[in-house]
């Protein structure tokens, strides 16, 4: 099943993600011309000929370079590509669909899609200075959508008896991003979803110790998960979603 709504959400955050980028460019090539002669759009005439004089190409545009120096992305961003979506996100991933049912492995997809979420409002944060609550609230609204997809996938799957105790684990976790809502201790948020989590997930682990390790494995790789998302906000946001403090507010 293709959860539209998350796809939707994740399409809107990418276009406030890609103006803020079109923006940041454009001030880039109005710095790199200022004080530079403009290029001249007629062909000069000789008063000796007829024949037209070469008029100078125009200066080049900004390098790719320049550009990317203006809207590089943040070190919070590129870390949490690292740890969380390249890093603990995929082995839990890569375990999921080696064993799982169909059903576990799709709501872990929305999960997922989540997490890439959440990583594309960071990268938005890195690229403008923190606006006001309301828009704030616009720009974070599709990630409570997004738990609720998790959620509701919990209750469409609860047919799934065997595989109930997984799938209320995902859905105990997916609110683990609201710590982006969170100030000014998101690190404790993040402590008590994993808490909610363990009731659920050590279950899982008391049932399937001595039957199939490869249970065990998976609810240890959502809790390192979740300790790996806390150890990041506690080095990139440790009061909360980090803006950026020299670029202003685009719309």
């Amino acid at each position: 099943m293709t959860s539209t709504t998350g796809l939707h959400s994740l399409a809107t955050i990418i276009k406030r993600l890609e103006a803020a980028t079109s923006r940041l460019e454009d001030l880039a090539a109005l710095g790199s011309a200022s004080g530079a002669p403009q290029p001249q759009l007629t062909t000069a005439v000789s008063p000796q000929s007829a024949e037209p004089t070469p008029v100078p190409p125009p200066p080049p545009p900004p390098s790719a370079a320049t550009s990317q120096a203006v809207v590089e992305d943040s070190p919070a961003f590129v870390a949490y590509n690292e740890v969380i979506i390249d890093g603990k996100l995929k082995l839990f991933l890569e375990l999921t669909r080696s064993f799982a049912s169909e059903s576990v492995i799709e709501q872990s997809s929305l999960l997922e899609k989540e997490l890439i979420h959440l990583g594309e409002i960071i990268r938005l944060a890195g690229a403008c200075k923190r606006p006001d609550n309301k828009a704030i609230e616009a720009v974070l609204l599709p990630l409570s959508m997004d738990i609720e997809a998790v959620s509701r996938a919990k209750e469409q799957f609860r047919k799934d008896r065997d595989w109930n105790n997984h799938h209320t684990v995902l859905a105990e976790g997916a609110p683990v991003v609201g710590w982006v809502a969170v100030s000014p201790k998101p690190g404790e948020y993040i402590t008590g979803i994993k808490e909610s989590t363990e009731f659920y997930g050590n279950r899982i682990i008391k049932d399937f110790k001595e039957k199939d390790k490869k249970h065990v494995e998976w609810v240890r790789a959502f809790y390192a998960l979740l300790d790996e998302m806390k150890s990041y906000v506690k080095e990139y946001h440790m009061t909360g979603l980090t803006w950026n403090p020299h670029v202003w507010y685009l719309n």
